[in-house]
């Protein structure tokens, strides 16, 4: 299953990816956790190497 990710400025009371309450201001702004923020990165990161 391949999952597509935006990075853009949102805001959000929800992780995105899993659902779960974002609390900290930066989280919220991304709209992602801190996990699933740093798995989303590399995901991309990956997918980008791929594609070289």
């Amino acid at each position: 299953m391949e999952q597509d990710y935006e990075f853009k400025e949102v805001s959000a009371l929800e992780c995105v990816k899993c659902g779960r309450e974002l609390k900290d201001k930066r989280s919220i702004e991304r709209g992602y956790g801190p996990t699933c923020w740093k798995k989303a990165q590399e995901e991309a990161e990956k997918e980008k190497q791929s594609d070289s």
